[in-house]
């Protein structure tokens, strides 16, 4: 058999090469399987490397998304959709009635009554009608709404108490009823075409950076004379620049980890131009910075720097009595 050393993700199984891609391990209870096999259709290894590259750009983008799918869900619910949203919810849902229909169609409505079908149809435009003229909601449209914010895509958790239910009820009553309107036109014999919907609305935004959590930090906790508010800035933007030496690459806030802010300390310590005092204040610094940004925007990610003590063997008998303790004005 060929040596896969080089090509962990490729392996031979009879005489065809697949790719067998192990589930990272921080999303594999929700992907809901340890592995991923596919067949790269070829016997000659040469084939078989080019199109792993392929396949596995495929692969790992399926697992950033399902990992950003896992962080959106663990946010705060969200208390309420813009009008551009509440618009694709409505889009969304009109293109799965009309797919849904297309499907019935191609398949020549196997395993069901024309006649039938149409009819509930018919039943379903009415209901739907009634709850867009009065306002009123069915519980089929309540879980219908659920599971729409749920699909992929959209992946929202909208508040149990938010003002946007009532709306996202209306859009899902209106595409009903344009739906229904166009599944007649097709009983009758004419085209009309299925909408293919691009969800804008609901593409993930940018994750916050370290320099936005600084520059709300700046907004929301330094004040006092031009002067002071000066020379504290600086001293946060000096903060900045460690980190960026420390790590190179500064990832995004959510994505900071236990061991940057190891890394982080470690740097500051190595320096050779801190005392362990500054350097707890320094850290101390970038702690608040982390601890804001999470209590007033973003409480599902971690402070990294909570609890980060310094080694024993730097600390004084006054650093040992002083523990690395959040700043009280930063609560």
């Amino acid at each position: 058999m060929d040596n896969m050393t080089a090509y962990p993700w490729l392996t031979l199984r009879g005489r065809t090469y697949y790719l067998r891609a192990p589930v990272p391990t921080d999303i594999r209870e929700s992907f809901g399987r340890t592995e991923i096999w596919k067949s790269l259709r070829t016997q000659d290894r040469k084939v078989a490397i080019q199109k792993l590259r392929k396949e596995t750009a495929i692969i790992v983008e399926e697992f950033e998304q399902h990992r950003a799918s896992q962080s959106r869900l663990a946010e705060p619910p969200l208390w309420e959709l813009t009008n551009q949203q509440i618009k694709a919810v409505e889009e969304i849902y009109l293109e799965h009635l009309l797919d849904e229909d297309e499907e019935l169609r191609l398949s020549g409505f196997e395993g069901r009554d024309f006649d039938d079908h149409m009819d509930s149809m018919e039943g379903f435009e009415e209901v739907s009608r009634e709850g867009y003229a009065k306002g009123s909601v069915s519980s089929f449209i309540l879980g219908e709404a659920e599971e729409v914010l749920s699909w992929d895509g959209i992946e929202v958790r909208l508040d149990p108490q938010s003002p946007s239910w009532p709306r996202v009820f209306r859009a899902l009553h209106a595409a009903v009823i344009k739906a229904s309107k166009a599944i007649r036109e097709r009983n009758s014999g004419e085209v009309i075409e299925t909408p293919q919907v691009e969800l804008k609305a609901f593409k993930a935004v940018p994750k916050p950076t370290l320099e936005e959590a600084k520059e709300f930090y700046i907004t929301e906790r330094v004040s006092g004379s031009e002067f002071a508010r000066r020379k504290r800035i600086n001293r946060l933007n000096a903060n900045m620049r460690s980190v960026k030496e420390a790590l190179g690459e500064i990832p995004a806030l959510p994505d900071f980890t236990v061991d940057h802010a190891y890394a982080v300390r470690d740097y500051l310590l190595n320096k050779g131009t801190l005392k362990p005092s500054s350097v707890r204040r320094e850290l101390n610094d970038i702690k608040g910075i982390f601890s804001l940004y999470k209590a007033k925007k973003l409480r599902s990610m971690i402070n990294p720097f909570e609890g980060l003590e310094l080694p024993k063997s730097t600390e004084t008998d006054k650093d040992a009595r002083e523990p690395l303790l959040l700043i009280a004005t930063e609560n």
